[in-house]
């Protein structure tokens, strides 16, 4: 009859063993898709982030690309009303500095120009570079999400 009773209580602690193993292990997975999802919100933030940058600084191009269309179209015109429109007839006389003058400024506003694009340009550049990372790690992510996922659903069909 004592070896009954010890018997019992030994059945009934290893039951309990057994729910605490399960609970515990239930709490694990809980924490672990957390963990997951945290993780991926806070990549999704970063992402969210960096797009929103890169959507100011196409802003910003817009901007400046208007102003430097404009500014190319007045230089064209200048240059035009210098040298195209000059009297062609016989004893036409060319004033030789105005006209010097009006070609090295419109150089001058090109070569400006030239310098704010090609900074624009290496900025863009850089922005692509990291956009580009930033594609990458976002897959190798999901890749590594797919694959917690695809752990955890064979971890609970083992339990």
């Amino acid at each position: 009859h004592q070896i009954l009773t010890i018997l019992n209580l030994y059945l009934h602690e290893q039951k309990t063993l057994y729910n605490v193993w399960n609970t515990t292990s239930e709490l694990w997975g809980s924490v672990t898709k957390k963990r997951i999802n945290l993780q991926q919100l806070r990549q999704e933030t970063k992402l969210t982030s960096t797009l929103n940058e890169q959507v100011a600084y196409l802003e910003d191009w817009a901007l400046l690309e208007s102003g430097h269309s404009s500014s190319l179209t007045d230089a064209i015109k200048s240059l035009e009303a210098c040298t195209l429109r000059l009297p062609i007839t016989t004893g036409a006389k060319v004033d030789i500095q105005s006209l010097k003058g009006a070609v090295c400024s419109a150089a001058d506003v090109m070569q400006a120009m030239g310098s704010s694009i090609g900074s624009l340009l290496s900025r863009v550049e850089e922005t692509n570079c990291l956009v580009s990372e930033l594609a990458d790690v976002t897959a190798q992510e999901r890749a590594m999400v797919y694959d917690c996922v695809n752990l955890l659903s064979s971890t609970e069909a083992m339990q």
